[in-house]
Order: structure tokens, then sequence, then C-alpha cells
């Protein structure tokens, strides 16, 4: 490979790696923090010790998303059990006879094991996803889906913080740490703090759902702007008194005796305090650009789907006019030998069923081997030759059998051919020489033709073979050919190259 393509396709796959790296970074910087918070002793001198203590403990688990993104196999898979289950593993078992790590707790594993494998089923919906397993990987990473799920989480979290903590109320600020084993021995408690955590996520959700499904959907999709910006306000001047209101009334600040210990937004039991109206102002602010950009994405989502349709039924289309032609030339070809009564006439059925066998089966393909298509051109020149005979001589070179591997959209060549038979040897009452000239460097395929052109009997315009091939090759392999046909004195060439996949 040469130096240049080594240095583009290691700094694609850095940028690749970079990319798959942020929502793992993204979660352990917070539970790093969260760590940093529960020491108390918030300087900057004891912060830095302790991020690059934390980011020593959970290097593996970087390196082994990051392998496991380079290698899509089976080795991958390995890279990646290797570092989100066994290293866990070994960390848990080392630990009861030696505290190497003690900043590496089960909730870090499992919050890098999370972070991971969204990040692989997130980039799983970049490519179109049929069946039920893409249905409910579309439906699992929808926004709707995302925003429950955190709910749950932060729901979870905070009670299992507010249960490590005795009269939590009482002892603001408390440290962001869950312990389990009190979750576990006073799971009574840690049940009512998830209730009512619960309750307050419930409320989030359904101001989201108001904001999404009917201020955008329904009022700024359809009545514009300034409705929608009145429906904005008139949300906020009701729901935060009632959202005040029920969270007032919950037993964790029912249960505070302080004036200013409570989980409103203002920290106090004044219902109507501006600083309820703020949080809730803020909520429905920020959440609005996001609904709209997974709006947009949604329908630019549905608009490439029914291109993609559309491009598919004109493949067809187009497959259906390339077919009938290309049977009419032949059968007239049979039908010349038949009146001639020519010894040569069975071969030329026999080849002519196994060009219709593969123009049946394999050219409604998608792709095709190319040792198949080339099989397919010279059983087509062999049959053209036979009936065309010393009025046309053919000198055609095809590339090496090592190449034939690679694959190719089906009856794309043939139409380039067929062209410079019917107008480049038909027409013309001279016999004629057509050139063919077919090679591939790398994964890249050159085909030249070239056959006699006569000025008084045709026009520079190409026929419908052509129009046909230039528009499935535009479908087929958008910015990956090139494709020119144009005449040169007394001579026509046709020049195809295009990306093998």
């Amino acid at each position: 490979m040469p130096l240049q393509a080594r240095q583009s396709k290691y700094t694609a796959s850095t940028q690749s790696c970079f990319i798959a790296l942020l929502p793992l970074t993204a979660v352990m910087l917070l539970e790093a923090h969260a760590l940093f918070w529960g020491n108390r002793v918030l300087t900057f001198s004891a912060y830095w010790p302790l991020m690059l203590q934390f980011a020593f403990e959970v290097a593996p688990f970087f390196v082994a998303h990051c392998l496991a993104v380079r290698h899509s196999n089976v080795t991958g898979k390995l890279y990646w059990l290797s570092g989100f289950v066994l290293y866990p593993l070994l960390h848990q078992l080392l630990s009861l006879y030696w505290q190497a790590w003690p900043l590496l707790t089960m909730q870090t594993s499992v919050l890098a094991l999370a972070a991971s494998i969204a990040w692989f089923g997130t980039n799983r919906l970049a490519h179109p996803q049929n069946g039920r397993v893409g249905l409910i990987l579309r439906r699992l990473f929808s926004l709707n889906s995302a925003l429950l799920v955190l709910a749950l989480g932060w729901a979870f979290a905070m009670a299992g913080i507010m249960n490590s903590v005795d009269n939590p109320m009482q002892n603001q600020p408390i440290k962001p740490v869950i312990e389990l084993d009190r979750v576990l021995s006073q799971f009574g408690t840690f049940c009512v703090y998830l209730g009512q955590f619960l309750l307050m996520a419930l409320m989030l959700l359904a101001t989201y759902a108001l904001n999404r499904y009917v201020l955008i959907r329904k009022i700024l999709a359809k009545h514009g702007m300034l409705a929608f910006c009145a429906a904005f306000i008139i949300s906020l001047a009701l729901l935060t008194p009632l959202f005040a209101t029920v969270m007032i009334h919950l037993p964790l600040n029912a249960a505070s005796d302080a004036p200013y210990s409570t989980l409103l937004p203002s920290q106090n039991r004044v219902i109507f305090a501006p600083a309820n109206y703020h949080f809730m102002f803020l909520l429905l602010l920020l959440s609005t650009p996001i609904i709209l950009a997974f709006e947009r994405q949604h329908s630019d989502t549905r608009l490439a789907q029914i291109a993609e349709q559309q491009s598919q039924t004109e493949l067809k289309l187009l497959q259906q006019q390339l077919n009938p032609h290309f049977l009419f030339n032949t059968l007239n070809n049979l039908y010349a030998l038949t009146l001639t009564q020519s010894p040569q006439a069975p071969t030329v059925i026999e080849r002519l069923a196994s060009l219709l066998r593969y123009t049946v089966y394999e050219g409604q393909q998608p792709r095709v081997l190319f040792s198949k298509e080339m099989t397919y051109m010279q059983d087509y020149l062999a049959l053209q030759q036979i009936r065309c005979g010393t009025r046309c001589e053919v000198q055609s070179q095809w590339p090496e059998a090592s190449h034939y591997d690679w694959q190719i959209a089906p009856l794309l060549l043939v139409n380039i051919v067929e062209n410079a038979f019917k107008h480049g040897i038909e027409a013309n009452p001279n016999p004629g020489t057509i050139k063919i000239h077919c090679q591939i460097e790398d994964n890249r395929l050159v085909f030249y033709c070239e056959n006699p052109f006569l000025l008084d009997s045709q026009s520079t315009t190409p026929g419908v073979g052509l129009e046909n091939l230039q528009r499935r090759l535009a479908l087929l392999y958008p910015n990956k050919h090139h494709f020119s046909s144009v005449a040169e004195g007394s001579t026509w060439r046709a020049e195809l190259t295009l990306e093998l996949s």
C-alpha cells in the first residue's frame, strides 16, 4: 500500500477511535468528579492526583473499547470482553487480598460497560437495519428511550445516594456515593426514596412530552412562532406551581423542618418563588433545540428511505428496459442463422440459453462476482462473432484471473459493447474492428471500447442503452465512477472507470 494511502487510513482510524471514546470519556469524567466531590477536599492540589490515579485505573476500559472499534471481527470482541468483563472480575478477585485500585468500584465498571454498549448500539444504527433486530435497536436508541433511561438512572442514583446518608435533607450537601450494602440492608427505605424520585422524573418526562408532541409538533409546526411562544408562556405559568405543589408535599420535603432544605429549585417552601419559574423556563428552553434537532434527523431519515425506495424502483425499471432490448437483438441473430440453416445455430442456442440464464438470475442481483460478468461478456462476444462472421473483428484484453474475486453490478459492461455492435458494425456496410480493453488496478476497473463511426449514418447522441447505463451508474456508483462516450473522427470511443467492491 502506498505511503499516502497508509497515512490516510491511519488518520481515518484515529479519528473514528477518538469519536468512539467520547461517550466513555464523558461517563468516566462524571464518575471521577463524583469521587472528587465526595472527598470534601475541593482544592486544585487534590484534584489532579485523584484524576490521574482514576485515569490509570480505568485505562484498560479505553484501550479495550478502542481496539474493539478498530477490529470488527472476533478479535475485536475478545479485546472488548477482556477489558469490560475480565478486567473488572480480576480487580474484584485481587481486591480481596490487595487494595491496589481503590478508586475502581463496581459502579465505575458498570458505567463504563453501559457507555461502551451504548456506543456500539448507536453506531450500528448508522447502517440500515432490517427485520426485528433493526426495529428494536431503532426504538431502543430513540430520543424517547434515551431520556427514559436517563430519567430512570437518575432516579435510582439519587435514591441510592439519599439512602446512603442518615437524614439526608438535614445533612446537605451529601457525598454523591452509593453504598450498595446499605441499599440492600435498608431496601424498604431505598424504595421509598426511589418512588419519590421516580415521581419527579415522571414530571420532567411529562414536560418534555408536552414540549415535543404539543408545543412543537402541533403548535409550532402548524401555527408558527407566535402561537408557539404564547403556548410556551402559558405552559410555564401553569406547570410551575402545579409541579412545585406536588414536590413540596413529597415525604422528603415534608419531613424536613429546615426552611431551606427542600428539593425545589428555590430550596425553600415558597411555591411561587422565581427560582422555580426559572428552572421550568430553562427546562423548556433547553429541550426545544434538542427536540428540533431530533425531529430534523427523523425527517431526513424518512426522506432518505423514500429516496432509496425510489432509486430501487428506478433501477428495476431500467433493468426491465435492458433485458428485452438484449433479447430482441439476440433473437434477430438466431433468426438470421436459421434462415441460412447454419450449423452454428445449435451453438448460438446454447450460448443464448446461458446468457438468458445469467440475465434472469444473476442480472437481478445488486452485485455479482466479476468472474461471472466476464464469462457473460465473452459468451456474448462469441455469439456476436458467429453472427457477424468476417464483417467484424474483435480485439479484446481481459484482466488476470486473480482479479476476478471483485464484485460489480451486473449487465453494465454489455451496454457499451452492445452499442458498439449496433452502431459500429450493423450500421456499417464495411468490415470493422471492435477493440475492448479491460483492466483492474487495486479496486479500480477501467473498461475501454472502440468501434467504427460513420458521420453520415449516425448522430453523436448516445442511444437508449447508453442513457440507461449512465442512469444506472449514477444510482449504483454515485461519485465512484466516470463514463465518457465521444466520437473522434471515424472512431467512437467509450471509457468507463468505477470502484469495485
